[in-house]
């Protein structure tokens, strides 16, 4: 199995997410952890699996197998250990980018929230009012099409054309991660209780080097906000962007 073929099952296993990563956030008294705080919260995770990274290679090298974090990222594989650090990079290199273009305007950004059938990469409100969720993946260089004659999603890059299994399943899963929810969102986000019927944009965000190919079918790639996407139906609406376009996908269109 390639290494890019492997990336995209591997990183939606949510037990490696949560269990040896333990990259999901915990609850504070006051509900989760937001923007800057959050932010500085997953580069410090970013940072010490960079530092076990570098610990494990080197006491490896010296021959030190007997360590218990030796042993078990030996067990996994080097090139397996490194793809382990890819979704808290996903979460960090995002809300960099987003808190930074939106600085002027003002944004909240709650990562890794948990669900009662997953957990949700990012809940974002805007500044005007309106709300979104996000599952961020990758699936190496490559460029993603949706095959209308088979349902199903394909990556294009490098002389391959493979299917993504399970990408379009994402959808539908975010929708049933947001259904089970909407208890609890008032207390995340602050809405009062008529503002908890406020639809949140569901999206899949295309991260690292894989981006949307432009050879989709036209009817499906649509203008949402002021950016390209890949509008998707499944038990609800969703669509695919690519994070260099994420930012124009979260505000309004022009004139309005």
């Amino acid at each position: 199995m390639s290494g890019d073929n492997f990336h995209a099952d591997f990183t939606e296993n949510p037990s490696f997410d949560d269990s040896l990563l333990q990259i999901g956030q915990s609850k504070t008294e006051n509900g989760y952890l937001q923007n800057e705080d959050a932010l500085k919260f997953f580069k410090k995770k970013q940072s010490d699996w960079n530092n076990i990274l570098m610990a494990t290679s080197s006491a490896a090298a010296m021959g030190f197998i007997g360590l218990p974090i030796v042993s078990l990222l030996g067990g996994i594989g080097t090139a397996l250990s490194i793809e382990l650090s890819i979704p808290i990079d996903r979460i960090v290199s995002i809300m960099e980018m987003l808190l930074d273009e939106f600085k002027e305007e003002g944004i909240t950004i709650i990562p890794r929230v948990k669900a009662n059938n997953g957990t949700i990469d990012l809940l974002i409100r805007t500044h005007d009012g309106r709300y979104f969720a996000f599952l961020l993946r990758s699936n190496g260089d490559s460029r993603v099409k949706w095959r209308e004659d088979r349902q199903q999603f394909y990556t294009i890059g490098k002389g391959r054309n493979s299917k993504w299994s399970g990408l379009e399943l994402l959808g539908d899963e975010l929708n049933r991660m947001m259904l089970s929810f909407k208890e609890e969102k008032n207390l995340i986000l602050g809405l009062s209780n008529s503002e908890r019927k406020k639809a949140f944009t569901k999206a899949i965000v295309l991260t690292s080097k894989t981006r949307l190919d432009p050879n989709n079918n036209p009817e499906r790639l649509i203008t949402f906000g002021r950016a390209t996407a890949l509008r998707m139906m499944g038990k609800s609406t969703y669509y695919l962007v690519d994070r260099a376009n994420l930012a124009d996908f979260l505000r309004k269109p022009f004139g309005k």
